[in-house]
């Protein structure tokens, strides 16, 4: 069957919400970022029950985002496969002005080799020599908190 109002993910589309969380559609054309909610709208002509909308919200502070779609002239013919959610960890240097709690959930960015990959982690593991003033240093593992994703190339 034919879809002639087929849409896809605006791959190139990057976000970062009022507190500053990192968004963006995943390869795959995920948002592991946010969660959504199905709202319901009533029938203008009262013929018909309703009918549901998706609205889209950042995990860590709930902020609706509204995640970009362009026409999609391949999916008119046939569907697109979706990425599958991964566990992942990563230890790194702690840095100035780190100061979060184990449990925290925080939005990560992680730039390597040219790619770019983002998700949700929360602080596992956090070990530093020296005072917590300016002479601080050690790592902080994090672990993650549903798909890694690798954001699109935009070039």
């Amino acid at each position: 069957e034919r879809m002639l109002n087929a849409t896809k993910p605006d791959l190139a589309w990057t976000h970062r919400d009022n507190l500053g969380h990192f968004h963006a559609y995943s390869k795959g054309g995920e948002l592991p970022t946010l969660r959504t909610e199905l709202v319901h709208v009533p029938c203008d002509d009262g013929c018909c029950e309703g009918y549901s909308i998706p609205e889209y919200h950042c995990r860590i502070c709930g902020e609706v985002v509204d995640p970009p779609v362009v026409p999609d002239r391949e999916a008119m013919q046939r569907g697109v496969p979706m990425a599958q959610p991964v566990r992942w960890t990563v230890e790194a240097p702690m840095v100035e002005g780190f100061a979060h709690d184990l449990a925290d959930t925080l939005s990560v960015v992680i730039r390597a080799g040219g790619r770019v990959l983002f998700g949700f982690a929360c602080v596992a593991e956090a070990q530093w020599t020296g005072t917590l003033a300016r002479d601080a240093t050690g790592t902080v593992t994090l672990e993650g908190l549903g798909e890694l994703a690798e954001m699109a190339s935009t070039t």
